[in-house]
């Protein structure tokens, strides 16, 4: 598949619904969400990206990524990423974006993924 075919370059979209919604809550979670493919687009904060059923490919910045069902991907928002995808799928998105004095919970946000991501690498090793 010819990427450039279904990439939207010039057209790319910063999300104000998504910048509204987190600037009232740090939190923005969206689950069951069927879609097909989204806009190139980017909004504040760090994205995580479920996909759930079907499948498709993820584009961050440069990087281009096979997605199938229990695919994640964390990255900043502020990247520009579009969701390719021939037919619908299924997905859950959760986008946190903490303020200036809030910096303290984003660091600790950090350090426990960074275990949680250690602790699985351990587990894997042990089977």
């Amino acid at each position: 598949m010819d990427m450039k075919d279904f990439m939207n370059n010039d057209k790319l979209q910063w999300l104000v619904d998504i910048e509204k919604t987190l600037n009232r809550f740090p939190i923005l979670l969206r689950f069951n969400e069927w879609t097909k493919g989204t806009n190139f687009h980017y909004q504040p904060g760090v994205e995580i990206h479920i996909t759930q059923e079907g499948e498709g490919t993820m584009v961050v910045g440069r990087q281009i990524l096979l997605q199938t069902p229990r695919s994640v991907l964390v990255f900043r928002g502020t990247v520009p990423h579009q969701m390719i995808s021939r037919s619908s799928y299924k997905r859950a998105v959760i986008c946190v974006n903490f303020s200036n004095e809030d910096e303290g919970v984003l660091s600790n946000l950090h350090r426990l993924i960074d275990y949680l991501l250690h602790e699985q690498k351990k587990k894997s090793s042990v089977h």
